[in-house]
């Protein structure tokens, strides 16, 4: 009998899940504020082009994000930038995929750990304590220094790298 001593990796951050259950719109980064990862929360800003959430955002419940940062394949990131094997640079203006329902594979951030079925939130205080401003976290303790997301929740928990899998505004 095969014995098998790891379990497979969740994923990629940022990479849509579930494909019938998936919906992405195209739109513009703002300039200067652009995401730096995949996966992440973003915010419509008031010039009508996204953004991480910043500490001014409304917080939960009532603030609410406006989609996930998506990892589209394939990626060159920024142009004449080469990438080294498992880096992915998104880019810095442009156009960019977010989705706005779906499943999705993302980095949980913090020490609070991912419970299927459990509310999924995105950081929008400053870094600290392995927070990021638009990381997923599953510590919505403090609202003040997160933001709701839309019917968001865990589908289960974070393998060994963090990695887990939220359901949003399903």
């Amino acid at each position: 009998m095969v014995s098998f001593l790891y379990r497979i990796d969740v994923g990629f951050p940022g990479t849509p899940n579930r494909m019938h259950a998936y919906d992405a719109e195209a739109q513009h980064i703002m300039a200067g504020s652009a995401p730096t990862f995949y996966g992440g929360g973003v915010v419509m800003d008031v010039t009508g082009k996204i953004r991480p959430p910043v500490a001014g955002d409304p917080p939960a419940p009532g603030g609410f994000v406006y989609g996930m940062y998506v990892r589209t394949y394939p990626t060159h990131g920024p142009v004449g930038v080469s990438d080294p094997l498992g880096t992915d640079t998104p880019p810095t203006s442009g156009i960019a995929s977010v989705m706005t329902r779906g499943y999705m594979t993302v980095l949980l951030r913090g020490a609070t750990p991912a419970v299927k079925g459990a509310p999924a939130y995105i950081w929008k205080a400053a870094a600290a304590g392995g927070q990021v401003p638009g990381g997923v976290t599953a510590d919505g303790s403090t609202p003040a220094n997160v933001m709701a997301i839309r019917n968001g929740y865990f589908t289960g928990p974070a393998d060994a790298k963090g990695i887990t899998e939220i359901a949003f505004n399903i």
